[in-house]
Parts: structure tokens; C-alpha cells; sequence
């Protein structure tokens, strides 16, 4: 290529000036087509253009259109981080909630101890009477369910949750 002339004027030049006429533009109108489209910034049919040559090309014309495009782009991914960053805030807030409600279950279970270790050896006897109270009563209703026909094992399996409760709060 000569040295400042545009490679696409070259090629006009060289089409326009063949030896072989039927290598030349069909017509004038066609040679001044070719000058139009260089001046556009479009293809000129004299010369053979590659992908990256054609990109270059159409972005020289939308110039507007893939500002607009980039805006957008751009725009969405600022928008799609925000809400990101919003949700996991929510989810730090949460789980900050969830530690300060486990926190709190903890000491209220740790005060609960405390409170049933310093009962009065009184009042651990009277609550181990009502326990074995409730206990003998379990007992003579489980005798009295085993006089009963199977289909009561409804309330059977009932009276076996109560003695297990009874049974769990008797361990504390």
C-alpha cells in the first residue's frame, strides 16, 4: 500500500484501472458507488474484506448504537451487583439473627439448670413425689388399656409419649 492512501481507495484505483476491461467497473455509476460507500464507511465491492476488517467497519458506522449498548450493559451489571449485595446483607442480618437467637436458648437453658440445681432438697422431694405420682398413674391406665381390645393402640402409643416425657423431665 502506498503510504497514506487508504487501502479501499487503492483497491478503487486498481479495479478502475485493470488492463483487462472486463476486470474493470462495469460502469461509471458503479465506480462512483464504490466512492460512496468508502466516503459511508460501508464495504467497496473492490476490495475483499475479513471479519475483523467488517467489524471495524459497521462499528465506525453505529457508533451511537453500541454506546447505547455498552450504557445498558454496563447499567445491568451495576444494578445485578446491587441487588446482590443487598440480598447478602439480608442474609448477614439474618444470620446474625439466628446466633443471637441460639445465644439467648443457650443462657436460658444454662439459667434453667442453675435454677433446678439451687431447688431446696424440700422442694426436690415434693416434685420427685408428684413424678412418681404421675408414674403409678401411667401404670394402672397401661394396665387398664392392656384389658382393652387392639384398637386402642392409638392411645397407647400416646400414653408411651406421656411416660417418655414424664421420664425425660424426671432426669432433670
Amino acid at each position: 500500500t502506498t503510504e497514506g492512501i487508504p487501502e479501499e481507495i487503492e483497491a478503487i484505483e486498481k479495479k478502475a484501472t485493470q488492463e483487462n476491461p472486463t476486470d474493470r467497473y462495469e460502469s461509471v455509476q458503479e465506480f462512483i458507488q464504490d466512492l460512496e460507500k468508502y466516503q459511508d464507511n460501508l464495504k467497496v465491492s473492490a476490495k475483499e474484506y475479513g471479519l475483523l476488517e467488517t467489524l471495524a467497519k459497521w462499528a465506525k458506522r453505529n457508533k451511537q448504537k453500541i454506546t447505547v449498548v455498552l450504557l445498558i450493559v454496563i447499567l445491568s451489571i451495576g444494578l445485578f451487583s446491587y441487588f446482590q449485595w443487598l440480598r447478602y446483607q439480608e442474609m448477614q442480618k439474618t444470620h446474625q439473627e439466628k446466633q443471637n437467637k441460639v445465644h439467648v436458648l443457650l443462657q436460658k437453658a444454662k439459667e434453667s439448670q442453675i435454677l433446678s440445681i439451687n431447688l431446696s432438697e424440700d422442694t426436690k422431694q415434693v416434685l420427685s413425689q408428684k413424678v412418681q405420682y404421675s408414674l403409678t398413674a401411667l401404670n394402672y391406665l397401661n394396665e387398664a388399656l392392656s384389658l382393652i381390645p387392639y384398637e386402642a393402640s392409638i392411645e397407647e402409643e400416646k400414653l408411651k409419649i406421656g411416660k417418655e416425657l414424664i421420664r425425660l423431665s424426671c432426669k432433670t
